[in-house]
């Protein structure tokens, strides 16, 4: 092969890489703009369009459609984008990313089907400490119903946390907190579950449980 030609197949190897690269570094910009103006349906029209799913994936287009849809606490939608990951044929690790993303939400909600169905999926693709925290966490606040030993080992778990004073375990000890507070409330345990609660909004100030606490008191 001449000299020529080489160059030819080099340039268009070249053109090959270098256009969907464009295309993405465009579309990234559009979708950072209309997040940035609060156009909720600019940026839906963008990550809808069948370009930007093949040149990023279904995946990358509804997890970006699922976080507009949580930061506008846009239920229907919520449940029918993780339903349609957890259910679909996407990776272990997409349906956990999902699945982790939405139990907390749909835990503060109280939505008891969608829970149960996360627990089933987060079963299959999380690790066991995680499905477990997240197992009691349902049978605490949406049941009411978690065991003694479920107790111990939340407690358990916040004594360690608590122990090594890191800044970064503020809303996880915040939210044990919460959890045992409630379930003393459930079992009429008025002091412990005022102390709990107590420590609980002072870690979990600017969450929605921040909100939930202040309603109780």
């Amino acid at each position: 092969m001449s000299k020529e030609a080489l160059l030819t197949v080099f340039l268009i190897c070249l053109m090959a890489l270098a256009v969907p690269y464009v295309f993405r570094a465009n579309y990234n910009t559009r979708l950072k703009k209309c997040n940035e103006k609060g156009d909720l349906e600019g940026s839906l029209n963008i990550l809808n369009s069948r370009f930007y799913v093949y040149l990023f994936g279904k995946y990358t287009s509804l997890s970006n459609k699922l976080k507009l849809y949580m930061a506008t606490n846009d239920i229907p939608n919520i449940e029918e984008i993780t339903n349609q990951v957890i259910n679909g044929r996407f990776s272990k690790k997409e349906k956990h990313e999902v699945a982790n993303r939405t139990f907390f939400f749909f835990i503060n909600d109280g939505n008891k089907e969608m829970c149960k169905k996360l627990l089933d999926c987060l079963k299959k693709v999380a690790e066991t400490d995680e499905y477990e925290f997240d197992r009691i966490m349902y049978k605490m606040l949406i049941e009411h119903n978690a065991s003694e030993d479920d107790v111990s080992i939340v407690e358990d778990m916040l004594s360690k946390l608590k122990k090594q004073h890191l800044k970064s375990d503020k809303n996880i000890i915040g939210i044990i907190q919460y959890m045992l507070a409630i379930h003393y409330k459930d079992h009429n345990d008025k002091k412990k579950s005022e102390g709990y609660l107590n420590h609980a909004k002072q870690n979990l100030k600017g969450t929605p449980y921040h909100a939930k606490i202040k309603a109780m008191e």
